[in-house]
């Protein structure tokens, strides 16, 4: 599933998805939410206001316009739209609980990053029912991205995280970089090492053709796997849940990497206990 709307950064992330879709054979369904707009008494024969009737035209042609290039772009992928009255995060939360994947699109990196991520990236990474990926445009300047970086902590959130990117990874072609970031002062006589490679095992037997390089690497996780970004495919960063506290649990790593990584994010939560 990808929300889409009329700008740039909608279209990188219909691109995205729609390859994603076909390498993965899934279907592609795009959502675009509309706001009815509010009238006050005052705005009256002062501001001329769309009919409901007119935008809901107007929404299904935007969607019919993009389903067209999602068509062109990954020829044989199922497509289909939806146009759906409400705000965006409300929206697309309720049908992430239908849908393997999410993508969004961001604006940007940079020193106003944490303005221009949007509330609603924001919001959807840390509330949606499935992982959420938000593609950020490149701007690191490498040429080849034939790696998928993943961080790996061991808890249950970077496990699910490590899952979903050696699966990426194996899918398309790409090595995997599994991240342990280490802080002695704080960690002790940990064994970081020796911690990454018992995560990694499990992965490498599922997919036996991966080329995994596990690296331990000193400084804060959020720096850490920024500047691994560059030059990746796909930064995976794992977070705590989702429900009705999520703002306060989506973790500084996550809103880091969210916020000034060079390449797509994709933020996956733990699978529930069944």
């Amino acid at each position: 599933m990808v929300g889409v709307d009329d700008s740039p950064r909608s279209e990188r992330a219909l691109r995205w998805a729609a390859s994603e879709a076909a390498s993965s054979g899934r279907r592609l369904r795009l959502i675009h939410a509309f706001e009815w707009p509010v009238v006050y008494p005052s705005m009256v024969n002062a501001v001329p206001v769309m009919e409901p009737v007119d935008m809901e035209k107007a929404a299904q042609a935007l969607l019919d316009r993009l389903a067209d290039q999602a068509r062109a772009w990954a020829p044989g992928v199922s497509v289909e739209t939806e146009a759906v009255a409400g705000a965006a995060t409300q929206v697309l939360c309720r049908a992430s609980e239908q849908a393997s994947l999410l993508v969004v699109g961001s604006h940007g990196r940079g020193a106003v990053a944490r303005v221009l991520l949007g509330s609603v990236s924001t919001a959807l990474t840390a509330r949606a029912a499935c992982p959420v990926v938000v593609v950020r445009t490149s701007d690191s300047g490498a040429e080849q991205r034939d790696r998928v970086v993943v961080g790996v902590d061991g808890s249950a959130p970077s496990l699910a995280a490590l899952g979903f990117a050696a699966e990426y990874a194996a899918r398309h072609g790409f090595s995997l970089a599994a991240v342990r970031c280490w802080d002695p002062v704080r960690e002790g006589n940990e064994e970081p090492r020796q911690q990454l490679t018992d995560a990694v095992a499990s992965q490498r037997s599922l997919y036996p053709e991966l080329q995994v390089t596990e690296l331990v690497l000193e400084g804060r996780p959020a720096d850490v796997l920024v500047e691994q970004s560059a030059g990746a495919q796909l930064l995976v960063v794992g977070t705590r849940g989702h429900g009705t506290v999520s703002g306060l649990l989506l973790g500084s790593v996550s809103q880091g990497a969210l916020h000034h990584a060079y390449c797509p994010v994709a933020v996956v939560h733990p699978t529930p206990p069944s």
